[in-house]
């Protein structure tokens, strides 16, 4: 059933997700005016919270990222659908631009969106809902009617085209019951006559309930029957089981859905909950955090909370509606967001945001997941994933392990790592072999000048020159990540002195495609090489990037970054001297 939104998990080129984690950072506290210090200990802080909130609720906000200049149909249709509860509304934009769309015949074909057919109409109708000045005009009732008569079977219910070469597979009864309930709710609002129907649509209801317990299809069952004109008949009630899915220590999403049935049918007075059991749902959910990271779920929470009259003690109101605005796009659109899938710099991120140097209840529990996920690992898979990725491993690793590249898999890992170092660097494998060597230094694998790319030597040199483009498409960005990967390997500590003048001369430009990267790298290289950093020009640049509760990659992006945020919260803990 198309009822849980399947995130689009954006694999992001490792060049935009550079991040190495340097964790033998000094502890001396650098001179900044009090007003940025306090700044800036509250950026930290934030981040430290929401991290801590999602550990211990299950949550995901941490690891869910709005993506830049994206415009997606399901997180607008759920994003207004909640915040109608806060009586904030689709602006004239977008209730026009929905006005439009809606009388088009290709409007219920396009498949370039999440919602099609059937779906992807309902869903429009509500958004248009809640239009205050905007109406959906004649042609959008035809569009309707003509949805009506395709999406028809004979056997009594309604499913959209996309759906019809699989109608008679198992698993697509809930379905043809979903689209059948807002085929009739959209036949309602548009005074579509469907008499001559009814009593086969009924049939079908009939026979699809009879042997069903969950209140969700009860419940779809039930209203549907009202929409038709006829009396349910409330000894299907009888047939609900629900006392195992309230007790449970944490709601699922298809249980939320079920919950939310139970409310809304107590509402109708169809049910009566007890007082017991209604306390123990307000007590799970008081621990859902997602808002933004996911909107589906937010929305079927905040609607059991309008089930129990209960929304004035909903405890996310200010901070969904800040989010909102400073989501939400001129036209009214809202951006697809998006959970990162990488296997663990995820979860060293989450680590690197809890380190203040004592336990705490959240750390522990991460760090309990953590050992869980890195015993699944394999060399063989390891040595498939991107780079970043193999490093973030060891770092894991040696976090729960400090002397993990002293233990047989740590050892054969590194002897892996070094047979996958270059030959010769490239403008292609210069970020990789970056990676590679920083990997080898964090296993303590012993490493000589002559196991690394053969032209590393004239690469520094060059540099040293202040001729910085050693390919034809290198960066500072590459060369500050490379000459920060040799400064960990120990063994060209002479040769970087070398090149100090020019990482002294790059100029940080935020508006460049990476510069929180660079940022990053051209602070730590010249603080671990002896040079002290200009902590307040640092500080200024860390507000600039600031985004709600992360860090962009420039400044003429709108959103904040995953990985940025990594980045330049580790900086930030840096010239705190956490």
């Amino acid at each position: 059933m198309k009822l849980k939104k399947m995130y689009i998990y954006a694999s992001l080129f490792v060049i935009l997700l550079s991040v190495v984690f340097y964790r033998s950072w000094g502890n001396e506290p650098k001179a900044l005016s009090k007003e940025m210090e306090s700044s800036l200990n509250e950026q930290m802080n934030s981040i430290k919270r929401v991290v801590q909130t999602d550990i211990i609720t299950n949550s995901r906000s941490y690891l869910t990222f709005p993506v830049e200049d994206s415009k997606d149909e399901f997180t607008t249709f759920y994003t207004y659908k909640a915040m109608e509860y806060f009586d904030i509304h689709p602006n004239e934009q977008i209730c026009t631009q929905y006005a439009n769309k809606m009388g088009k015949s290709d409007f219920i074909k396009n498949q370039e969106e999440f919602f099609t057919g059937i779906e992807r109409m309902y869903h429009a109708s509500m958004l248009m809902d809640g239009c205050k000045k905007t109406r959906s005009d004649i042609q959008s009732k035809k569009s309707i009617q003509d949805l009506y008569d395709r999406s028809y079977f004979d056997e009594g219910y309604f499913l959209s085209d996309e759906f019809k070469d699989y109608r008679n597979k198992e698993g697509y009864e809930d379905v043809k019951l979903t689209q059948t309930q807002m085929m009739l709710k959209l036949g309602k609002k548009w005074d579509i006559h469907t008499d001559k129907r009814n009593d086969r649509i009924k049939a079908w209801l009939d026979q699809f309930i009879e042997k069903e317990t969950d209140p969700l299809y009860i419940r779809k069952y039930m209203d549907s029957v009202e929409l038709l004109g006829f009396n349910p008949n409330k000894e299907i009630l009888q047939q609900l089981v629900y006392t195992s899915i309230i007790q449970k220590d944490h709601y699922e999403f298809l249980d939320l859905l079920s919950i939310e049935s139970l409310a809304y049918m107590h509402q109708k007075g169809w049910i009566t909950l007890s007082r017991d059991e209604i306390k123990l749902i307000m007590q799970r959910l008081s621990f859902v955090n997602n808002q933004f990271s996911d909107i589906q779920q937010e929305y079927y929470t905040l609607s059991i909370y309008d089930h129990f009259n209960q929304l004035d003690v909903y405890p996310h109101k200010e901070a969904m509606t800040s989010q909102f605005n400073r989501l939400v796009y001129p036209d009214g659109m809202l951006p697809l967001i998006s959970k990162t899938s990488n296997p663990y710099s995820p979860y060293y991120s989450m680590l690197i945001a809890l380190d203040d140097g004592e336990e705490s209840v959240a750390s522990i529990q991460l760090k309990k997941r953590v050992s869980s996920l890195l015993k699944d690992a394999s060399l063989k898979e390891l040595m498939k994933m991107d780079p970043f990725e193999v490093l973030s491993y060891i770092h894991l690793q040696k976090e729960i392990n400090s002397s993990f590249g002293d233990t047989e898999f740590g050892k054969r890992l590194g002897e892996k790592i070094k047979e996958s170092l270059s030959n010769q660097l490239n403008a292609g494998n210069i970020i990789k072999n970056s990676y590679y060597i920083y990997s080898l230094s964090l296993l303590d694998a012993p490493i000589k000048k002559n196991e690394l790319p053969k032209n590393v030597d004239a690469a520094l040199k060059k540099l040293a020159k202040g001729q910085t483009k050693l390919f034809t498409n290198s960066t500072d960005f590459s060369n500050l990540l490379l000459i920060n990967s040799l400064l960990e390997s120990g063994i060209y500590k002479d040769e970087l002195e070398e090149v100090i003048p020019y990482v002294k001369k790059i100029q940080i430009d935020l508006s460049s495609q990476v510069s929180a990267y660079e940022l990053y790298y051209k602070t730590v290289f010249l603080e671990k090489m002896g040079e002290e950093p200009d902590v307040e020009e640092v500080g200024e640049k860390l507000m600039e990037l600031h985004s709600g509760s992360g860090y962009k990659l420039n400044n003429k992006q709108k959103y904040e970054n995953f990985y940025a945020t990594i980045f330049l919260n580790q900086l930030n803990q840096r010239i705190l001297g956490e």
